[in-house]
């Protein structure tokens, strides 16, 4: 499988291909309309698709997985 990891925003957005071997599955944040032409394109071109809501994934984050107590947690943007 190929993982894409993509910071979609409203002047640029920032891609990370890791390319082992294999299919390709794109997951992506919500952000409002700024993913929406991103996520058309890849889709136009047969691309599985995954759009997540970024307040579910930040719960989940801060829920499931474990953290020591001097673990800091720091979120980039």
């Amino acid at each position: 499988m190929i993982s894409v990891g993509i910071n979609v925003s409203k002047g640029k957005s920032t891609v990370c291909i890791m390319k082992p071997y294999g299919e390709i599955k794109i997951v992506m944040e919500s952000t409002g309309k700024y993913h929406l032409p991103i996520l058309r394109y890849f889709l136009e071109h047969n691309f599985i698709c995954s759009v997540i809501n970024p307040l579910i994934m930040h719960k989940y984050v801060n829920t499931v997985l474990r953290r020591g107590k001097t673990d800091k947690l720091m979120l980039l943007k």
